[in-house]
């Protein structure tokens, strides 16, 4: 590796476990979470953060880019642990952000009477970054893990503010059946509920899955762009059946096969020329080689 590259990699590292130990801290922060005594240090946490956030996940592209293949494996653990760790740690933090009524009255009025509110009113609710699910299986379980820890779980959200959020939440196919709920503190339950038998079957989650992985639509021609929606869509799967407790860990060989069969002719070629010499080649190999190729396509220019 030429001695810039190095300097540059090694100042990354650096810069990674000084950003792990502001994480450390504030999951500390929220261990001992005392809302007479932290609530007023939400936001200010809240985007100390989304900045670390950033700046790890900067740091950590330099590092995967730059640092030899063989480390390439516990480079990705660490990104998606801390995307995890990121999202519970901001889920809690939001969950703790105060509402806030337009004025006393409304307050009162609302927790002596929830079960009255019809349709056609909406309360005034503190603004959430509300995950967003439109009916797609694959985003499902993401979406019902970000919304149990950010609303669900959440004891200090009045039992019909959790029922306008959750429609607020739905799109597309899923908000459908859910169009004439009205917003009535007795109806959260039967609508969450009505949403996982739609949706929370892990045998019918499994096959839908694995058909969406065989459908997902092949790349003609070398592209930037559909190279990178393949390999996003694709590791979205992979990633929801590792969920279900299916052990991709193990499948490199099918999923190395199933995703080569969707690149362009070039591509392949490519891959094909870097792994010749390979008896077998890791899923993660060619996710990585990828993401690179796309990097090299938009170094290049823009696409005609």
């Amino acid at each position: 590796m030429p001695p810039k590259e190095e300097k540059v990699l090694g100042d990354r590292l650096v810069q990674r476990n000084g950003l792990l130990a502001i994480r450390d801290a504030l999951e500390k922060f929220i261990i001992r979470y005392d809302p007479a005594r932290h609530a007023f240090q939400l936001s200010v946490r809240i985007e100390s953060l989304d900045r670390a956030y950033a700046q790890f996940m900067e740091a950590q592209d330099a590092i995967e880019r730059l640092d030899k293949e063989e480390f390439l494996a516990s480079h990705l653990a660490k990104r998606v642990d801390f995307e995890q760790r990121y999202c519970a740690a901001k889920g809690f933090l939001l969950s703790k952000v105060p509402v806030e009524a337009s004025n006393s009255a409304l307050n009162t009025s609302m927790m002596a009477n929830q079960h009255t509110f019809s349709t056609g009113f909406h309360l005034r609710l503190p603004k959430i970054d509300l995950p967003r699910f439109d009916g797609d299986f694959s985003r499902w379980l993401s979406f019902r893990d970000t919304f149990t820890s950010m609303v669900h779980s959440n004891g200090d959200i009045p039992t019909v503010a959790k029922l306008q959020y959750l429609l607020q939440s739905l799109e597309g196919d899923a908000k459908k059946p859910f169009e004439s709920v009205d917003v009535e503190a007795d109806n959260y339950a039967s609508t969450w509920d009505a949403l996982h038998k739609r949706y929370d079957n892990r045998r019918f989650l499994k096959r839908q899955l694995f058909r969406t992985l065989y459908e997902l639509p092949a790349v003609k021609r070398e592209s930037a762009k559909r190279i990178n929606s393949l390999v996003d869509d694709f590791q979205r799967h992979v990633r929801a059946l590792a969920k279900l407790d299916e052990p991709v860990e193990h499948w490199d060989t099918p999923l190395v096969n199933m995703l080569s069969y969707k690149l362009d002719q070039s591509t392949l070629r490519a891959w094909e020329e870097k792994t010749s010499s390979q008896d077998d080649v890791k899923y993660e190999e060619l996710v990585e080689f990828l993401y690179q190729r796309v990097r090299v396509l938009n170094s290049v220019g823009p696409e005609t």
